[in-house]
């Protein structure tokens, strides 16, 4: 298969329960696929992260204040979807894998947008808020249990 047009992003950061599932997502397509990656600058990713998967990072926080501060918060990672739309053109993305954690809700925002497939993974046995509430918008969900309800 040639690699040609096909351009994977993954958007993955903060912890290894979301990392690791997506290093050997990648390890499996990088043959066939031309792998991006979005992080979270500073993050376990950026240690994690080999250069050959073209390591892109966004400005975004995990939220974490209360009451309208995390409203504000919630505001911030929504919007940051204009910025994923950018990376999603300029690399002509083809296909978008998350493994939920908020770095994903833009990215399946931006994705569904431009009408970018979506596939996003749930490793934890009880979905993480970013699964319950964007899994809908995904062409397609993943799961690591046969118990995990989306």
């Amino acid at each position: 298969m040639s690699k040609k047009g096909n351009n994977l992003l993954i958007a993955a950061s903060g912890t290894g329960g979301h990392i690791f599932p997506a290093l050997a997502i990648a390890e499996d397509l990088e043959n066939d696929w031309n792998i991006y990656w979005m992080g979270i600058h500073k993050r376990c990713e950026s240690d994690l992260v080999p250069e050959k998967y073209n390591f892109i990072t966004i400005n975004i926080q995990s939220p974490r204040k209360r009451n309208i501060g995390l409203f504000l918060e919630y505001l911030k990672i929504i919007f940051s979807a204009f910025e994923v739309i950018k990376i999603i053109k300029l690399q002509k993305i083809s296909l978008v894998f998350t493994t939920g954690g908020y770095i994903s809700a833009p990215t399946i925002i931006a994705a569904r947008i431009l009408g970018i497939p979506v596939i996003i993974h749930e490793s934890n046995l009880i979905p993480g808020t970013v699964t319950k509430y964007f899994a809908r918008f995904c062409n397609q969900v993943l799961i690591g249990f046969k118990d995990t309800s989306v």
